[in-house]
């Protein structure tokens, strides 16, 4: 592996393979685009801080990672990574001001975005719509992995229409107008740890989803240890399946939603199913107390906690309820902390020692994320 290091103003500087702009910024797109076109397999080419402008990586092909490091604060006003292989991006800026995406991936592998910062204008006003999509991966584009990014003021946040061998790890999506992660048609897919939103604007005609399944069907994937918890409204699904077609090979577990809404995990129609040990908490909404599982007969639901008008330990599963302590399986029975009427944070969700949330629910998640897994 070599380093090349690029070293560029820190004023304006624009780079790519296409960018907009003139004079010094396309002069400095077109030294990093000779750069790309010379490195070796297994090259990191250290970026300068400064504004690089609107960025388009195009047609470039490696035979092994080349890896793009920011040095300080390295930002674009949009990136498009457009037929490329074998391509990382670490520590990148994307402030967009409008259009359909910050950063699109289109016809591209073995892609990967690191530690990036990913944002629109920072209004925090519904609608939230000035930009499209946060990230947009599409037009089967393969082996994408979008890592301990910060995706913020975007209508939806992280996208992948009709991509395969794909991997959301760790990624925080905040302050949205609609959906914090969208898919259609994807297969081999692995979305784990991510943070939803606490605060999103939606339109008043919104039906926002923490992760939204729609269009053709999509298989073979692996859902685990994600968390959802609402702060400013708590009108947002939790992770559904809708669309056209059979969803195929879906793995659900170790999931915790705070929501009011009832389809805290709903799949409309599938085939070798497994949702286990999720927790879901009703948002203390008397008019709407239940956060439920909907799932095809045949599906495999264990271990599970829901929130339903009743408590009750059925079918391996445990519903428990907000509107009568006196009654079983109140939530004060399973978890401390959590005070009726109020947004929660993590620090709030403790299952009680030697208590049924030890044994049903997502215990292992919430241990990680107390520091005790």
């Amino acid at each position: 592996m070599r380093w090349r290091v690029i070293l560029l103003a820190a004023s304006v500087a624009v780079v790519g393979a296409w960018s907009a702009g003139s004079g010094e910024a396309a002069d400095l797109a077109a030294t990093l685009q000779a750069d790309l076109i010379q490195a070796t397999a297994g090259d990191r080419i250290n970026l300068a801080s400064g504004d690089y402008g609107a960025v388009q990586l195009r047609g470039l092909s490696f035979d092994r990672t080349v890896t793009l490091v920011a040095q300080g604060d390295v930002r674009f006003d949009s990136l498009v990574v457009l037929e490329t292989r074998n391509l990382r991006l670490e520590g990148i800026r994307v402030e967009a001001a409008g259009g359909r995406a910050a950063i699109r991936i289109m016809r591209s592998h073995n892609i990967a975005i690191s530690h990036a910062d990913i944002g629109g204008p920072s209004n925090r006003m519904a609608p939230m719509n000035a930009v499209k999509f946060g990230i947009e991966i599409r037009d089967y584009s393969s082996n994408i992995t979008i890592e301990n990014s910060y995706v913020h003021d975007v209508l939806n946040g992280i996208a992948h229409f009709g991509t395969a061998g794909f991997t959301l790890s760790g990624n925080r999506i905040d302050h949205i107008g609609a959906d914090a992660f969208k898919f259609a048609g994807v297969d081999r897919g692995m979305i784990q740890n991510n943070f939803g939103p606490t605060h999103f604007y939606p339109a008043e005609d919104t039906h926002a989803d923490f992760m939204q399944f729609q269009g053709p069907p999509s298989k073979n994937l692996e859902i685990r240890g994600n968390l959802l918890l609402l702060q400013n409204r708590f009108d947002m699904q939790g992770i559904f399946f809708g669309g056209k077609g059979t969803h195929d090979n879906l793995a659900i577990e170790q999931n915790i939603i705070f929501t009011r809404m009832a389809n805290g995990i709903r799949v409309s129609n599938g085939q070798n199913i497994s949702v286990r040990h999720n927790t879901l908490i009703n948002a203390f909404a008397a008019e709407r107390p239940v956060t439920r599982i909907s799932v095809p007969s045949g599906s495999v639901v264990q271990k599970n906690i829901e929130s339903r008008k009743k408590g009750k330990l059925e079918g391996g599963n445990i519903a428990m309820q907000h509107l009568d302590p006196a009654r079983k399986l109140h939530y004060s029975e399973l978890f401390a902390g959590i005070s009726e009427g109020q947004s929660i944070q993590i620090k709030d969700v403790h299952p009680i020692s030697g208590g049924l949330a030890e044994t049903y629910g997502a215990f292992a998640r919430l241990m990680e994320l107390h520091g005790g897994g």
